[in-house]
């Protein structure tokens, strides 16, 4: 009975070291706390009624991405949204013990990054989102993506290329450069 006490706690463990995680690329993809705390809500669930099989972390990681990754798709299909969503607002954890002027900057900065982010397609983000926030690899993302790695590493090329570039806009005329490219590059799952 200890036994199995000592294996379940290590694997809610595990869960609980993955879901900041997961919030955070969730987050990147819908730019929504309340959805994104679902998705990875779901995703828990999924990896508790499978509990029994895995064996390993490194299976259990990649499992869990590729059903929040799923989880994400499914939602965006049952909404029949476009994936553009507008984001929140929010109080960044970043921006602590500074001046208003430098949280007031952050916060513009973060938004900015948002509205770049949003700018691309759901390919693009998801690829940029696994590679610099979870810091995987190409064949992890690709594994994740169920996708070749050359893919990968072409969306991850051409959506940094993106994101500097809609970045770039912005910072000159930021409405302009929104405007210009929110009717051009939003595209819904299919």
């Amino acid at each position: 009975m200890s036994l199995i006490f000592s294996k379940t706690r290590k694997f809610n463990d595990l869960l609980e070291q993955h879901w900041e995680r997961m919030y955070q690329v969730s987050y990147a993809w819908c730019h929504n706390s309340h959805i994104a705390a679902d998705l990875v809500q779901d995703t828990v669930e999924s990896a508790l009624r499978n509990y029994g099989k895995f064996s390993e972390t490194e299976h259990l990681t990649k499992w869990l991405y590729k059903v929040l990754m799923n989880n994400w798709r499914d939602y965006c299909r049952k909404q029949n949204k476009q994936v553009s969503l507008e984001p929140e607002k929010h109080n960044s954890l970043l921006a602590t013990e500074t001046s208003p002027e430098n949280s007031q900057q952050f916060n513009e900065t973060i938004d900015h990054v948002y509205q770049a982010m949003n700018l691309l397609s759901i390919e693009h983000r998801e690829v940029l989102s696994l590679v610099a926030l979870e810091g995987f690899s190409y064949e992890v993302v690709a594994n994740i993506l169920d996708t070749p790695i050359g893919t990968v590493m072409s969306r991850l090329h051409r959506g940094r290329n993106l994101l500097r570039q809609y970045l770039n806009e912005s910072q000159l005329v930021p409405d302009r450069a929104i405007k210009k490219h929110n009717n051009s590059n939003v595209r819904s799952i299919k």
